[in-house]
């Protein structure tokens, strides 16, 4: 078995926000994970953990929509999700109701069963 464990890579946060170089650093931090399902894409793995904090913060939809494709281009891996501290599941946050491609497990609670 085969598999990449992933955490704290906070997709959306601007290194250094208001510098010249800031909205390049946010834009490498989401072109390192693309380049990481990439990387699976070529080598497949069986599964892939993501242990909190994919996001800076709260994801926007269109960044939730962009992940789960990136997570339907690798089909045959599973994927399993949870939020962090700085993502963290808020009464309003799109993690409640959105719906993920099959081979993605999302844990939206403590109760870490299956």
């Amino acid at each position: 078995m085969r598999f990449i464990h992933l955490a704290d890579v906070h997709l959306g946060a601007v290194p250094d926000r208001g510098c010249p170089w800031s909205k390049e650093r946010e834009e490498e931090i989401w072109n390192t994970f693309r380049r990481v399902i990439a990387g699976i894409r070529e080598d497949p793995v069986d599964l892939l953990f993501i242990s909190g904090d994919l996001f800076h913060r709260q994801p926007l939809m269109r960044e939730l929509k962009e992940v789960n494709y990136l997570f339907s281009t690798i089909p045959d891996t599973r994927v399993y999700l949870m939020a962090g501290n700085h993502d963290f599941i808020s009464r309003d946050s799109f993690y409640n109701t959105f719906e993920w491609n099959s081979n993605v497990v999302f844990f939206k609670n403590r109760d870490l069963r299956l």
